[in-house]
Order: structure tokens, then C-alpha cells, then sequence
């Protein structure tokens, strides 16, 4: 074999080193294209590597396309507590709340990371295959680097999420348990939830009522069934995304070995089951809308995602084989949804609250 590529067995005591980005003495970088049953490796040169400017590569890896999963709870829940407090007069710390965004914002960066890192280095994120950010499997970045990022977000999400937990320390010991388990499953998948098929479901709650509810338990000291209500929404959302990106990815997962819903599954039920997420996040806004939250602003919301809905659904029902030329690409579309119902919902908020005069 050329010194371009390398194949070498499990346990060779130059395979770590290769993972974590080192380049050989001639500068060259190597590039993961095979993981089983050896570890296969193509040796670039920095100078060859086609690069984004250097900012840009750092925006792919934090994905902020997905930043709505995590995000739009908290901000929805948020638009709510206002409109309550115009209506009872009770304040709300908006000091807690901005630092309670900064630390989600930090967090969804730090999972983010560590899960391109531990997948790059359990050998799952190759150079040849489609999807995610994929910053280190081009050689973009060194997994060391992306490792370090990680942890200095999450650091940065710790420090800001430090006064919520203490200002209600027993309430706020909820969102603490939020971000461990986040991080736990969704970066490192410690309890292989991620790849057994769980992760759908497990999405659905961390996304949704736990993340509306804990935040609003470390705001208010209680948990409101609004706030569940409304975080059904969001984890209705989060679900379709995640079941779309493991959709996507169906040969690949499969062939990897990893027991995602849909592998399991098998295509048919998974076209199947994006139309049952679709239609519970249509329940869940009309029984905000209709039972919990009757303000006529959430029509907004109601109307939008339910314009959007139709294309998604649409096109999943018209995918013949996992071969398709239109699997590519679902998860984003399933994130552009998700982004429609937070801009409507934000919307129908800052209308409601202007006119009951918070903004004045």
C-alpha cells in the first residue's frame, strides 16, 4: 500500500494517536475511511484539503441549524411567563433567564462536540459518508481540538447555569439533571439509548417537558401544566427531527450495526411513524391552543407548521426504496420545520405581549 493509506489492526498502539488528528512527520493528516473490521487511514496534506475560512468550520461544528431543539423550549416557555406576569403582576428575573439561555446555548454546543468526538473515535463518522458535520472526518479540525472545545463549552454552560440552580436550588437541581443526561446520552451515549432504538423517546422528554418544565420550575418554583403542555410541542418536534436523521441514515446505521428505531423498524414503518410524529405535533398546538392556552396569537403557530407539514409529508410518502434521492436531506427538512413553529410562536408572543404593554 502507497504512504497515502495506512490499514492497521485494532489495538495498534498508533491507532489512538491517528484518531485524535496527529499528523506524521511530513505534515500529512490522516483522514478515517474504514473503521471494521481494521482501521483503514488516508494521509492528506494540509496544503490539499479543501477548508472553509476557519470560523466557518467552528459554525459547522457547533451545527446551529439544531440550536432550535434545544433553544426553542426555553424561549417558549419564557414567552408564556411573560404573558403571566402582565396578568398576575409577579416579576420575573430576567437576569436568571438570560443566563439560563447562555448556559442551553453552551450546552447545546458541548454535546454537539463531544458526540462528533466519540463517534469520530468509535470509528461510526467516516470521510466517505453524507451528514452531520463531519469537521473532523474531513480534517477540518483534530478530534484533540474538538475534545477541548467540548469541554470548555461545557464549562462555560456550568458557569452559567450555577446562579439558576442556586437562586432555587431544589427546583434547579432539575435543569443540572437536564444537562447531565443530555450530555451522558446525547454526546457520549453512555446508556447506548442513542443507538438501540430509544432515542426517539428519550428525545421526546429531554427536548420537551422536561427542558419547559425545568426551566420553568427554576423560574417560578413550580411546574405549571402549561408548561408541560407546551413543552409537548417541542418534544413532538424534536422527535420527528431525530427520527428523520436516523431515517436518513437507515443503510448506513444498518450496515454500521447500530439499532437505531428505523433500522429495527424497516423502512416502510418508518415513513410510517414521520407521519405520526407529524400529526402529535399537530395535537400537541391544538391542545395548547384550544384547552391550555387559548390566546388567539397561537393561531400563528397552528397555521404555519400545519403549511409545513405538508411538503415533509408529501415527500415522505412518495420514497419508493432507502435509496432514494429524496432521503437525503430529511433531517434538515424536519429542523426547517422546527425553526417555522419557533419564529411563529415567537411571533404570536411578542404580539401578545406588546399589546399587553410589556414592551411599552
Amino acid at each position: 500500500m502507497s504512504d497515502r493509506y495506512l490499514t492497521i489492526a485494532d489495538g495498534d498502539p498508533r491507532l489512538n494517536g491517528f484518531l485524535l488528528g496527529e499528523t506524521r512527520d511530513d505534515g500529512a493528516r490522516p483522514l478515517l475511511i474504514q473503521s471494521s473490521p481494521d482501521w483503514t487511514f488516508e494521509f492528506v496534506h494540509l496544503k490539499d484539503l479543501r477548508r472553509p475560512f476557519w470560523m466557518l468550520v467552528w459554525i459547522r461544528a457547533l451545527r446551529p441549524d439544531s440550536l432550535v431543539l434545544s433553544v426553542g423550549p426555553i424561549l417558549g416557555a419564557l414567552g408564556w411567563l411573560i404573558a403571566r406576569s402582565q396578568a398576575t403582576g409577579e416579576l420575573i428575573e430576567l437576569k436568571l433567564a438570560c443566563l439560563t439561555v447562555i448556559g442551553i446555548l453552551a450546552l447545546h454546543a458541548a454535546v454537539n462536540l463531544f458526540n462528533d468526538y466519540h463517534d469520530h473515535m468509535r470509528g461510526w463518522d467516516l470521510v466517505r459518508e453524507h451528514g452531520g458535520a463531519r469537521v473532523i472526518s474531513r480534517g477540518w479540525l483534530r478530534a484533540k481540538d474538538v475534545h477541548r472545545a467540548a469541554w470548555a463549552a461545557f464549562l462555560i454552560a456550568i458557569a452559567a447555569g450555577a446562579p439558576v440552580v442556586f437562586s432555587n436550588f431544589s427546583s434547579g437541581l432539575l435543569l443540572a439533571l437536564f444537562a447531565l443526561v443530555a450530555v451522558l446520552e446525547f454526546a457520549i451515549s453512555r446508556f447506548g439509548l442513542k443507538y438501540r432504538g430509544f432515542a426517539e423517546v428519550t428525545a421526546w422528554f429531554m427536548f420537551g417537558p422536561l427542558l419547559t418544565g425545568g426551566f420553568m420550575w427554576a423560574m417560578t418554583g413550580q411546574v405549571s401544566f402549561h408548561a408541560l403542555a407546551l413543552g409537548a410541542v417541542y418534544g413532538s418536534l424534536a422527535l420527528l427531527c431525530l427520527h428523520l436523521k436516523n431515517f436518513e441514515r437507515i443503510l448506513v446505521d444498518g450496515r454500521a450495526g447500530l439499532r437505531t428505531w428505523p433500522v429495527r423498524a424497516g423502512f416502510d414503518a418508518s415513513k410510517t411513524f414521520t407521519i405520526f410524529c407529524l400529526g402529535l405535533i399537530l395535537a400537541a398546538q391544538a391542545f395548547v391552543f384550544v384547552i391550555v392556552d387559548p390566546a388567539a396569537e397561537r393561531i400563528v403557530s397552528i397555521l404555519a407548521v400545519s403549511l409545513g407539514m405538508g411538503p415533509l409529508a408529501s415527500r415522505v410518502m412518495k420514497l419508493k426504496s432507502p435509496l432514494a434521492g429524496r432521503m437525503h436531506g430529511l433531517h434538515r427538512a424536519g429542523l426547517l420545520l422546527a425553526w417555522l413553529n419557533l419564529v411563529a410562536l415567537t411571533i404570536g408572543d411578542l404580539i401578545r405581549n406588546f399589546t399587553n404593554g410589556f414592551f411599552r
